[in-house]
């Protein structure tokens, strides 16, 4: 079984242990591997990651029937397969073939369920990283398949729902789409699972700011620690700078200004804040406008 220009030897045989039959395999994968690494650098790969995996020999309990035992090695074979292609960053053939183990793993007994399970731990850890690596693909481009993006994320979830880049992404996208419970109920699993990480919290402020409870806002901005926070500032100022240009709810531009000038570039964040003290006029920002004069000596 293989890919083109890959082969996989599967052998072994049976043995006795208290009188339960076992099969015990060995592997061997002749592979074809890409122009862009060397012969040597595929082979040093296949040694590290697979043979010290694989080569120590694997024991599943088999019912004395050749369709049990066949099942097994095919199951085994996709495994192994998989494993060797996500190694190789051939994440294409690798998602097909995990794919395919996933199947048969749903569709298995109980008790061969329990004979696959670290390799089914393994194959979920391996498509999560797959999937993340497409859906950080999708969004560098122009125009996002938005669709695609949150098929791809669920995909993750499904997998593994501790994933907190997973949780902040479907955030954002449900709070774009005008979803805000979503948003809320994403941002509350990114804290959920986020330790020391701040994203979620610029969430928690903008969510103030959008339903006009700017203390609360300032109170979540002054908590976030001013240095260390691993978050990518330019992006969580500029969704606001874009929301505050579609519709010109000072909030946001106020927002805009106090992560820019506590996070990132503080002369122009200074500037932002006196456009939004300067040209705000209702008397319902005045909490902000006051924290802005403050902050800044206007």
């Amino acid at each position: 079984m293989g890919l083109f220009g890959s082969t996989l030897l599967i052998w072994g045989d049976v043995v006795s242990d208290q009188g339960t039959a076992k099969f015990r395999t060995r592997f061997s994968y002749e592979f074809g591997y890409s122009a862009k690494i060397s012969q040597t650098e595929a082979q040093r790969i296949v040694r590290e990651y697979i043979d010290s995996f694989i080569n120590k020999g694997l024991f599943f309990p088999v019912k004395n029937t050749r369709a049990s035992l066949e099942d097994n090695l095919l199951v085994t074979s996709l495994f192994i397969l998989g494993f060797t292609t996500f190694s190789l960053g051939q994440f294409d053939n690798a998602t097909i073939l995990y794919e395919k183990f996933r199947e048969h793993y749903r569709n298995a007994s109980l008790m061969q369920q329990a004979d696959f399970a670290s390799a089914n731990s393994e194959v979920k850890k391996s498509l999560a990283v797959i999937y993340i690596y497409y859906v950080n693909n999708l969004l560098r481009v122009r125009h996002v398949d938005r669709e695609k993006v949150k098929k791809l994320c669920q995909k993750i979830l499904t997998l593994n729902s501790d994933y907190y880049s997973v949780h902040m992404i479907l955030a954002r996208m449900a709070d774009e789409d005008g979803d805000r419970s979503s948003a809320i109920f994403h941002t509350d699993n990114a804290e959920a699972v986020g330790g020391n990480q701040f994203a979620h919290v610029f969430n928690r402020a903008y969510f103030a700011l959008s339903e006009g409870r700017f203390d609360d806002a300032i109170a979540i901005y002054e908590n976030i620690p001013k240095e260390g926070i691993g978050v990518d500032i330019s992006s969580a100022a500029n969704y606001l700078d874009d929301i505050f240009l579609r519709n010109k709810v000072p909030a946001y531009q106020f927002g805009d200004g106090y992560i820019t000038y506590t996070w990132g570039d503080r002369d122009r964040g200074k500037k932002i804040l006196k456009s939004f003290v300067d040209e705000t006029r209702d008397p319902k920002y005045k909490s902000l406008i006051d924290f802005s004069s403050k902050l800044c000596g206007f």
